[in-house]
């Protein structure tokens, strides 16, 4: 573990490091100068106003305020709770950490995930771009293995080949456009190191939605949400990864597990993609 615990971040703007500390405790980008709070020791890394699309802006704002005020009541949830006692463990049995990997979890929520993922490897960036989600998870989590950070999806705050794996459940899905559903699944093949494993989950367009026409629309009038096919899926991935599987037995959801491509030039020498 290093000696400063904020060292694997970098400007979401520009992806410069190593940021520096401002007086009063802010992380300063060495390229634009832009600065990112520290409080509560959760480092405050979303993009700033105008560095991306405005409507794309616009919408995940909308969500991240009703995030914040669900995350009292989140994990009374039964649906997802009844969910959890097979989501998890099969999710982690694919992910399957050593005690040395890193792993960054994007959209970690309340820590539904991130309190059994912690126990399992050396290190876990918890990302989400809702405080108060990431402030219950901590409380949930106390473990100095787990660093939260609030941060965007689609505009990861790490250094590239920081993690060993990488995980995301029910999260792709509330991402507005499907540019921003790309990015964050590129963004998260950046941040992984070759070979790195990505297992990810995301709300399935099963034949029951099939028949409703539920393939997208809006939980709580401001999260939206989008319902993959399995070929929209595999899609999805392939762009950044080897998709090694993609199951259904999780009734509702998709659960992929992958690998960070590596390709190789016309003289067998491997070339690493993100």
């Amino acid at each position: 573990m290093t000696s400063d615990p904020w060292e694997g971040l970098a400007c979401p703007i520009d992806l410069a490091s190593p940021l520096s500390r401002a007086p009063g405790g802010a992380l300063v980008c060495p390229a634009c100068g832009t600065g990112y709070p520290l409080e509560d020791d959760i480092p405050r890394m979303l993009p700033p106003v105008g560095a991306r699309d405005a409507a794309e802006a616009a919408q995940t704002e909308r969500e991240r305020v009703q995030r914040d005020r669900e995350a009292p009541r989140y994990d009374a949830n039964r649906l997802l709770r009844a969910l959890s006692v097979a989501e998890i463990p099969l999710t982690l049995r694919r992910l399957a950490p050593r005690a040395s990997d890193v792993v960054v979890e994007v959209g970690c929520g309340t820590g539904r995930m991130t309190e059994r993922l912690a126990s399992r490897c050396g290190q876990v960036w918890a990302l989400d771009h809702s405080i108060d989600s990431l402030q219950r998870a901590r409380e949930k989590v106390a473990d100095d293995r787990v660093r939260f950070v609030q941060a965007d999806a689609g505009y990861l705050p790490l250094r590239p080949e920081v993690a060993d794996h990488a995980l995301s459940c029910q999260m792709l899905e509330h991402l507005p456009t499907a540019a921003l559903r790309k990015r964050a699944v590129s963004e998260t093949a950046r941040v992984l190191r070759p070979g790195g494993r990505f297992v990810v989950s995301a709300y399935w367009h099963s034949p029951l939605t099939r028949l409703r026409g539920d393939q997208e629309g809006h939980h709580s009038g401001m999260i939206y949400y989008y319902r993959f096919s399995r070929p929209e899926f595999r899609a999805l991935l392939s762009g950044s990864f080897e998709v090694e599987t993609i199951t259904r037995r999780l009734v509702y959801i998709l659960l992929a597990g992958c690998r960070k491509q590596v390709r190789t030039d016309t003289h067998g020498t491997s070339l690493l993609t993100a």
